[in-house]
């Protein structure tokens, strides 16, 4: 069972995930707190990961930095926004090692495919 880790500080946005992960059969852990996610993240290792570009103490992207070259960095890395739609922004994102940015509000099923083929990958 592949396991996915989320940290939102949204708690309806985690309920959400947790939805699309028993649908799919993925074992979910989900965090508010930027921190509480890195430190889960050190003591295992998890197949994706779903962060949020807005996050109290720390931005998504400063968290993505952190996981850059970590030694349990998950291996896919899915990344949320609300904001960082332009181009440079993007590119940043993806120098960090996000696989997919997804652009809040999004659909169910497009959040379930977009899980589905991080998994197969």
């Amino acid at each position: 069972m592949a396991k996915l880790l989320i940290v939102d500080d949204d708690p309806g946005f985690l309920e959400y995930v947790r939805l699309a992960s028993q649908r799919l059969g993925l074992e979910m852990q989900g965090f508010t707190r930027p921190e509480d996610f890195l430190s889960f993240v050190d003591g295992g290792v998890a197949d994706i990961a779903i962060i949020d570009g807005l996050l109290p103490k720390m931005d998504g992207m400063k968290l993505l930095s952190q996981l850059k070259g970590h030694p349990n960095r998950p291996r896919r890395i899915i990344f949320l926004s609300h904001f960082f739609k332009d181009l440079k922004s993007h590119q940043q994102i993806q120098q960090l090692g996000a696989d997919v940015i997804l652009h809040k509000p999004i659909t169910f099923d497009r959040l379930c495919s977009e899980l589905e083929n991080l998994v197969r990958k």
